[in-house]
């Protein structure tokens, strides 16, 4: 019994010695390396929903089989996904606008660490910008207060489903996506 004690303690100490003559190297952060693609905006004009806009040729357009005025425009690699849906304008303009601005705060305001509007000084657009843990970075709204009406929300995803995000660490992404938000309300054009 004795032995074995010895043994043990033979052991230790030789492991003890070599194991501190490593130094331990401290190793910085990494980070993500994002490549972005160039932004190349074309026109696309959408017949039946009664407006165009220019889009950057790396963003998808899915069109909804049952409305055709409900479109997602993809990217896969950066997996960033911007939801548009167009609506005629029929004496509702109040309400549409209510539900954009209900959309965001009533569906966010919990879990939000900040939301801030920017609006056009004639109110024919408005941006949001939500941070913290929320589903949906940026939500927008475009119209001419008489007939049309386009809402908008920016989604990162994964395959499968939307997921919620750490603003933080896709804010080169978040902020890069925000600019082709900001081109679509420069570059609309109503029929």
């Amino acid at each position: 019994m004795k032995n074995n004690f010895n043994i043990f303690l033979i052991t230790l100490l030789i492991v003890s010695i070599y194991s501190c003559n490593k130094k331990i190297k401290i190793v910085p952060y990494g980070y993500l390396r994002i490549d972005f693609p160039d932004k190349i905006y074309e026109k696309k004009r959408f017949d039946n929903c009664y407006f165009s806009i220019e889009i950057p040729s790396y963003l998808d357009v899915n069109m909804d089989s049952k409305n055709e005025c409900w479109i997602t425009l993809v990217n896969k690699k950066n997996n960033i996904n911007i939801h548009l849906s167009y609506h005629k304008v029929n004496n509702n303009l109040d309400s549409l606008i209510l539900d954009s601005y209900n959309l965001v705060y009533e569906g966010h305001y919990r879990k939000a660490d900040g939301i801030w509007e920017t609006s056009s000084q004639n109110s024919n657009f408005t941006i949001y910008e939500l941070s913290g843990e929320v589903a949906t970075p940026v939500q927008f709204y475009i119209t001419d207060k008489k007939n049309h009406f386009l809402r908008g929300s920016m989604y990162p995803s994964t395959l499968k489903k939307t997921i919620n995000i750490n603003r933080d660490s896709l804010s080169p992404v978040i902020n890069f996506y925000k600019k082709d938000i900001e081109k679509i309300i420069e570059s609309i054009e109503w029929d």
